[in-house]
């Protein structure tokens, strides 16, 4: 048996294989974002937890670094990462990658004067040494071409090392020949024990607790009171090593050396940390050449060409026993704590260790309350190896067999006493587990059934398989609840005892009706709560519950967050939580909110995989479980991770499958046509748990559904045109998301043919266009109008001319033998009526004449005018034949007609009061004018004798020219003859 001496700090380590760019490590610096900077001898890594990217000096990359070797790393208020090299300072653009060198503006200075020794940035300044004098550079967004560093006026002859600021102030500090300079109050001390001859290439300086300043010479490490400006050298024996890095982790300071890292509390070294060639997770090499605390406490070491040590304080939560303890891998089938003693049952044997402290948790690793005693002598018996261990009546331990026999350990750990049930014929008679009852029975359950002992160890009774309804091959576990009921989990459900009635009732699984049996067939553990419920592991079903009033089941799997389906074993630890070991680590589980905390290896656990039944609770809540390989031990009650929120950061872009994060801007996202496809690469800056936070995004806010993922990437095809938010959100280690996403704005730039003065552009020319057209036909329209005007002006004056040759020529010559026919009527008084007769038709042709000069002589007719005209036409006709006429006009509307229509229908309404004065006989006539829906209704009807229709007398065609000319006009003509009179219906549309 061999116990390592070295503490077990768990590292993990980053190497080349992880991405970094190379292996020997200068610096490491954490920037307000949450990424990881890393300076090595061949570049510059920086790290988001997932990857790296790396910058490095390119012979045909403009704004690449200006040397591979770099350290002393900066940032400043408007972002940039500042760093040193031995080719001047280089900032680097976090979101472009591009980088710029800086340089001294002594142009005659020698050969290798543009390294820099150190760099701090404070009061918007950038301070840089240069070959042992300050120089400054102003800190702005954009620099000329020639900008440069310029010199600092310190003191005349006065030799600068190191300059340095603490986060918490704005002062700058330079370490010089002379003491120790505050450069922005202009104050100085000096240090004591000071020789310039023990400097180190690199200064490594930290902010501490309040107003101290920790900071090293190389050898020695001093304190900075910056309020007094008085040194301090601290007394502290490092056995001559060379300190690189200081680093302060609450109470302690932790101080990279080339002798591994050495942690200091006030003057006193607390533990020395080295290189353990049999222990795994150790540190790779002595030589820790850098060193950095983040935000949240983790410990960061560079070493000289092994990559990088992370160290998380969290994680020594969970104490563990293995390989560099045992001097062997170890299988740890049973644990068992009695008083200072812990008993852990493996393959072949019981090892023991005596403990320091009872409660092995107090102790930050268990390696170092721990001591090994001898392990426990079982004789020479065959098959005695231990299985399985408990404790049992007055403190005793029990121990289970391969065999199945059951032995008891005295205080003393000599057997003093040993049962063997008698099982003749029987082959597997494995001891699984123990059950010490309250009335002092020791229940055993076993691969052969089930065997009952008095509290002073004699067989009581015993219960085989396949009786009493035991229909099993084998028990895994046996337990008494709160009522002291027994219940057995085996490899075919449960079975429940009861003292009453002395049955078993059997709990089979069944896969169809889960709400009757357990998840499983096999059930390795039960733990009974003051709720009311039974709750049990099973192998392959997950988490069980059954309500002991109403029997039914409840589960509880991986879809409900459990680690794995498959529970080697469950504990209580008094505050209503579970915890069961898994094939995949440690699940908690709060029967109060039903939901579960799973712990891996990213939170410190050794192990991933556990052994069946291999669990026990010590008196003071400590927890052991136990793998294949060791044990871990914890207190339940210090795992209450912190409900903290992850910083989010976007890490990375790529455009059509090509890397383009220099696009990622801080303020936005710029798309263009051509980029079809993008992918956003993102991080929750976590270290210790990267591999545990889950992630969700969408493509703005109107999107209800979120992606839910584990990889860290987003990918986009196709994105429309305008301004979209892509929001991001992570849930921390408990499993709970931020309250505020991440939010990204992206701009789709639309393609030319699709911007507003592309379309403004096109818009206009086709404005320009539809004007020119409208112009062109309202020309053309124009000149038509005017030629219908002109054609229209020459018809009126050919249409005066017509009726002024009328009146002047016809209506002359008709007023002329009117008067010539009344002149003779006087002289031929025997002929007096004809001469009478002869005047009145000569007067009707002369109103006929009048009548047709009336309609030329207009261009426009109104239906009123027409109406009135017809009306007084219709009374001057009838008047003289004594028949009565009733004319009515109705729903006038102030219409125009055409002079035609107007003349049409003057002829046909003046056709049909010929046919009533000639043949009708009638004493009445009504004659109605309307308009209605554009249509001229006319109605004209007799009281006469009528016609008859089907005869015609030759040489009348009035009806006729009535019908014609009602067509002509596109109207329709109704003559109807009855015995009571004609009508005629007219309905002409105005247009």
């Amino acid at each position: 048996m061999c116990l390592d001496g070295y503490a077990q700090y768990r590292f993990r380590n980053i190497t080349i294989e992880d991405g970094l760019t190379e292996n020997s490590i200068t610096d490491i610096f954490q920037d307000s974002d949450g990424y990881m900077w890393v300076g090595t001898q061949d570049g510059i890594s920086r790290y988001d937890g997932y990857r790296f990217k790396n910058f490095n000096i390119s012979s045909v990359d403009s704004i690449s670094l200006s040397d591979n070797f770099l350290w002393g790393f900066a940032e400043d208020s408007l972002g940039y990462i500042w760093c040193c090299s031995r080719d001047g300072v280089n900032r680097i653009d976090k979101t472009t990658g591009a980088c710029r060198a800086f340089y001294p503006n002594d142009e005659s200075r020698i050969p290798g004067s543009n390294q820099a020794a150190s760099l701090a940035i404070s009061g918007g300044l950038v301070y840089v040494v240069f070959i042992n004098q300050i120089y400054t550079l102003p800190v702005q967004q954009n620099y000329h071409a020639g900008a440069s560093f310029k010199p600092f006026d310190l003191e005349d002859g006065n030799v600068v090392y190191n300059v340095f600021t603490a986060k918490s102030q704005q002062s700058i500090y330079a370490i010089t020949r002379n003491g120790i300079y505050d450069l922005t109050a202009n104050r100085r001390c000096t240090i004591p024990n000071f020789t310039s001859s023990e400097l180190s290439t690199f200064f490594p300086v930290t902010a501490g607790v309040g107003d101290t300043i920790w900071f090293s010479t190389g050898r020695d490490l001093y304190s900075l009171v910056t309020l007094q400006m008085k040194v301090d050298r601290a007394e502290i024996d490092l056995n001559d090593a060379r300190i690189y890095g200081i680093g302060i982790q609450g109470a302690q300071k932790w101080l990279s050396t080339d002798q591994g890292v050495w942690i200091t509390e006030g003057n006193q070294v607390v533990r020395q940390i080295t290189k353990n060639g049999t222990y795994k997770h150790g540190l790779p090499s002595n030589f820790i050449s850098a060193l950095a605390v983040d935000k949240l406490g983790n410990i960061w070491l560079g070493t000289s060409g092994n990559g990088i040590c992370l160290y998380v304080p969290d994680h020594d939560q969970f104490k563990f026993l293995g390989e560099e303890t045992f001097g062997t891998t170890e299988m740890i089938r049973s644990i068992v704590q009695r008083g200072n003693t812990l008993y852990l049952c493996t393959e072949g044997q019981l090892l023991t260790f005596r403990l320091e402290v009872a409660q092995i948790t107090s102790s930050l690793f268990l390696q170092d309350i721990i001591t090994p005693l001898d392990p426990v002598q079982f004789g020479s018996e065959d098959n005695v190896s231990p299985t399985s261990i408990a404790l049992g009546p007055d403190s005793a331990v029990l121990i289970g067999t391969r065999s199945g026999s059951i032995l008891v350990l005295d205080q003393s750990n000599r057997i003093i006493h040993q049962v063997k049930p008698v099982q003749p014929g029987k082959r597997n008679l494995q001891i699984s587990g123990f059950c010490v009852r309250r009335n002092g029975e020791i229940w055993v359950a076993s691969y052969n059934g089930l065997f009952v002992l008095s509290h002073d160890y004699k067989l009581l009774r015993m219960y085989n398989l396949g009786d009493y309804g035991l229909e099993a091959s084998y028990f895994l576990s046996v337990f008494e609840d709160k009522n002291q009921n027994i219940w057995l989990g085996a490899n075919n459900g449960i079975f429940r005892y009861s003292d009453e009635d002395n049955q078993f009732v059997h709990y089979k699984y069944d896969k169809n009706d889960l709400k009757h049996s357990p998840g499983f067939n096999f059930v390795t553990g039960f733990v009974d709560l003051e709720d009311g419920n039974l709750w049990m592991s099973t192998f392959g079903g997950g988490l069980s519950k059954l309500n002991l009033t109403s029997l039914e089941f409840e589960h509880f799997t991986t879809q409900d967050g459990l680690a794995n389906n498959v529970l080697n074993g469950i504990q209580a630890d008094g505050n209503g939580r579970l915890w069961m070991s898994t094939n995949k680590g440690i699940s908690r589980f709060d029967v109060t909110t039903l939901k579960f905390v799973n712990y891996n290896k990213s939170d410190g656990i050794y192990f991933s995989e556990f052994m069946m039944n291999a669990h026990y609770q010590n008196a003071l809540g400590d927890l052991y479980f136990g793998t294949p390989t060791g044990v871990v031990a914890f207190n339940p009650l210090g795992l209450d991770k912190s409900d903290h929120e992850v910083e989010l950061a976007l890490t990375g872009l790529d455009v059509n499958y090509v890397d383009k994060s220099h696009r990622l801007k801080s303020s936005r996202l710029e798309l263009y046509p051509n980029d079809e496809s993008i992918t956003i690469h993102f991080a929750g800056l976590h270290y210790s748990e990267s591999d545990r936070i889950r992630y969700r995004y969408k493509m703005d806010a109107g999107d209800t559904s979120w992606v839910e993922t584990e990889d860290v990437k987003a990918t986009f095809t196709s994105l429309p045109d305008g301004r979209h938010f892509f929001y991001l959100n992570a849930t921390n280690a408990i499993g709970n998301w931020n309250t505020t996403p991440l939010i990204y704005e992206i701009v789709v730039h639309p393609p030319y043919y699709k911007t507003w003065w592309f379309i403004a552009i096109i818009v206009i020319l086709v404005l320009f266009v539809l004007i020119l057209i409208i112009r062109h036909f309202a020309q053309l329209k124009m000149k038509r109008r005017l030629r219908e005007l002109t054609i229209k002006q020459e018809v009126n004056k050919e249409k005066q001319r017509i009726s002024r040759d009328l009146h002047d020529t016809i209506g002359a010559q008709i007023t002329y033998l009117i008067s010539s026919i009344d002149y003779e009527s006087t002289a031929f008084n025997e002929q007096e009526t004809a001469f009478e007769k002869l005047g009145d038709k000569a007067r009707n042709i002369m109103t006929e004449l009048r009548n047709v000069l009336w309609v030329l002589d207009k261009e426009e007719v109104y239906f009123v005018d027409f109406s009135r005209k017809v009306s007084d036409y219709v009374n001057k006709v009838l008047e003289p034949t004594g028949t009565i006429c009733s004319f009515e006009i109705t729903n006038t509307e102030d219409v125009k007609l055409s002079p035609a229509l107007v003349s049409n229908l003057f002829r046909i309404i003046q056709e049909a009061l010929n046919n009533v004065i000639k043949h009708a006989n009638a004493k009445h006539v009504a004659i109605k004018f309307g308009i209605k829906a554009g249509f001229i209704e006319i109605s004209i009807r007799d009281n006469g004798i009528g016609f008859d229709e089907s005869s015609g007398k030759p040489g009348h065609f009035g009806i006729k020219n009535m019908i014609g000319r009602t067509k002509q006009i596109g109207g329709e003509c109704q003559i109807v003859s009855t015995a009571s009179g004609v009508r005629v219906e007219l309905e002409i549309p105005i247009n």
